[in-house]
């Protein structure tokens, strides 16, 4: 079951992966990084870098044992979650219609946000992994280096489509920031055979392979990578549905659904009647 699930979202995300390069292609010679940088800014950097600062000094290891390099692992999902949430909101984007008067997407906006957004965040994770490696004796360089991915992905995902489609900018922080704390503090509750409360047993066996804080040592290594595959995969596609719905200008510019807008149209007309 879960093969599937993820050979099904592989499918998609490589659908719209293709899509995203040929527009990628189509579009490349108009970037605008001056202006995204002023947008995006260097604050998610200096706020992951600000509490790396924080936690390997501390003198407490919050539960993190020898493995002082998981700080990065849980600093840069919750801060580049935040961050994806803040970039993009329609109700909240000033020069919205104009944007939607260029002749490239506005989707691109949002793909120039995101992905300064995130080449801060490897800086920021580089240099973390560096600090726990030279000073922490941390041996896991190779893990290290890649972990931090799939749940800094899947909190992307997660803080942009909620932002989207809700059109709150506080709602997709508030989501953001839930899902990383049920995943990090609530994780082994996740792992098969601990006790839950009914309707939660039957699911419960499969929802190790969406927690996005699963350690190689909860269920072994193989079910680990399959656990990675699927939070990544699941990041890429809220990220490419939160681009498809970027494509439908007026959705963008009201807020409302082709059918929606016909509905309420239906409905003003029985009224009238």
């Amino acid at each position: 079951m879960i093969y599937f699930i993820v050979g099904g979202l592989a499918a998609l995300v490589s659908w719209n992966g293709w899509h995203a390069f040929q527009t990628l292609i189509r579009y490349r010679t108009q970037f605008t990084l001056r202006m995204t940088f002023r947008m995006v800014g260097m604050w998610g950097l200096l706020v992951s870098l600000g509490f790396f600062l924080m936690l390997f000094s501390a003198s407490g290891d919050f539960g993190l044992g020898e493995d002082k390099g998981r700080v990065v692992e849980i600093v840069i999902p919750l801060v580049m979650g935040i961050q994806a949430a803040v970039l993009f909101s329609p109700t909240d984007e000033n020069v919205l219609e104009i944007l939607l008067t260029y002749p490239r997407p506005i989707v691109w906006v949002l793909a120039e946000r995101l992905g300064l957004a995130f080449i801060f965040q490897v800086v920021a994770a580089l240099v973390g992994v560096l600090i726990s490696f030279f000073f922490f004796d941390d041996r896991t360089l190779g893990l290290a280096l890649i972990r931090w991915i799939p749940p800094t992905l899947l909190l992307m995902g997660v803080g942009t489509y909620t932002t989207l489609k809700s059109r709150v900018l506080a709602f997709g922080v508030a989501i953001a920031a839930l899902v990383w704390f049920v995943g990090l503090f609530f994780g082994p509750l996740l792992l098969p055979g601990m006790p839950v409360i009914s309707p939660l047993d039957t699911i419960q066996p499969y929802l190790w392979s969406m927690n996005p804080y699963l350690l190689p040592q909860d269920l072994g290594w193989e079910d680990y990578w399959v656990n990675r595959a699927l939070v990544s995969l699941i990041g890429f596609f809220l990220i490419s549905r939160g681009g498809a719905y970027l494509r439908d200008e007026e959705v963008v510019l009201l807020g409302a659904t082709s059918k929606g807008r016909t509905r309420s149209a239906i409905s003003k007309i029985v009224e009238g009647l």
